[in-house]
């Protein structure tokens, strides 16, 4: 049976820095994935990217020993002491999947921006040709139960990383601020709504000048934007602005004489609660939609064991009993032909409804 694991490093174990630096050892064909894949230990990985967490999805055989060996060759890649990676495995596995997929493991309980992104990971996966049936499962899985949030966690509709970035900016800013937004994807322009009431400007790489002029006296900065690497300078300033970075990695290279504030720091504090009633019924979803996958992927095992069982009962039918009945009358060979198979075909009853 194919069975499923979960490595993974999150907000709470490693900092953003961290987490860049294991996607970036897991590129290229001697990546630790492709290793696994060559090799025949894993039959699909999937490596999925938020804000706050990198995690490996994968299908094997021997889904603990293959997880550990990932583990394993990520660390000694890493070589950061003192960091820790979690590893989950079969039905911990798929929970876990659930509540990633469904916001309930993010600091903003019930982000929506989660799940799409762990949709986008399996979709980057399945174009590498790096999914398999089981992985598949876990992609069908996702995309039923981010459906099912939207009515389970209404008021969660607007949560995530902006809405850190909002409730740690507000209390620094004076009524009538200038705040500018660096980058307009998803996070950006999230950030955008989040700060409406100063009427933020946006900016992207294409009025890249035209931010450098406007940050020369802006209030406050929030950047966006989403380079593997470090790469934006601020322009020194001597009174104390503030630039929030959620870059994952982090995006600034300078920021003389600002108050800077990175996504660490937006990870470390207190997080946006759900309402209870919200929660519990995410929880309850998140719980079924593991127990489902689990059953899935266990499907495929039940129908090739029934199908070796039958194999098994035909040939027994068709070639050793004749062999046995050699000799006995007609009446008694066929009064134990019948008996026999009256038996078999319980058998089979009996196995299908218990597996």
């Amino acid at each position: 049976m194919v069975a499923l694991a979960v490595v993974g490093m999150d907000f709470r174990e490693g900092p953003t820095g961290v987490r860049a630096s294991l996607v970036a050892l897991d590129s290229g064909a001697d990546s630790p994935s492709a290793e696994l894949l060559g090799s025949g230990a894993a039959h699909g990985i999937a490596r999925l990217e938020t804000c706050s967490r990198t995690e490996w999805v994968l299908s094997s055989e021997n889904a603990q020993w293959a997880a550990e060996l990932l583990r394993s060759s990520l660390m000694t890649r890493l070589d950061e002491q003192g960091r820790r990676m979690h590893l989950k495995v079969g039905p911990a596995a798929a929970h876990y999947l659930m509540r990633v997929a469904a916001g309930l493991e993010s600091l903003a309980e019930g982000e929506p921006a989660v799940g799409r992104q762990v949709l986008k990971g399996f979709e980057k996966a399945h174009a590498g040709r790096q999914t398999d049936k089981a992985l598949n499962a876990c992609w069908r899985a996702v995309g039923s139960l981010i459906h099912r949030r939207r009515t389970l966690a209404p008021s969660a509709s607007a949560a995530g990383v902006h809405s850190l970035a909002a409730a740690a900016l507000e209390p620094l800013l004076p009524g009538g601020a200038t705040v500018l937004v660096f980058g307009q994807g998803a996070i950006g322009k999230a950030v955008m709504r989040a700060l409406g009431r100063y009427k933020p400007k946006a900016y992207n790489r294409a009025s890249l000048d035209a931010f450098r002029v406007a940050a020369v006296k802006a209030d406050a900065v929030v950047v966006c934007s989403g380079a593997d690497a470090p790469w934006l300078e601020l322009p020194a300033r001597d009174d104390g602005p503030v630039v929030i970075d959620v870059g994952s990695p982090e995006q600034l290279t300078g920021t003389q004489g600002w108050q800077h504030i990175a996504l660490d720091v937006l990870l470390s504090k207190s997080g946006l609660q759900l309402p209870d009633g919200e929660r519990e019924l995410l929880e309850q979803a998140c719980a079924e939609a593991g127990e489902a996958l689990m059953k899935a992927l266990a499907a495929p095992a039940r129908a090739k064991a029934l199908e070796a069982i039958d194999s098994e009962r035909r040939d027994f039918l068709e070639v050793t009993l004749p062999r046995l009945l050699e000799g006995l009358p007609a009446k008694e060979q066929k009064r134990l032909r019948a008996s026999i198979a009256s038996f078999t075909h319980s058998v089979i009853k009996r196995t299908r409804s218990e597996l």
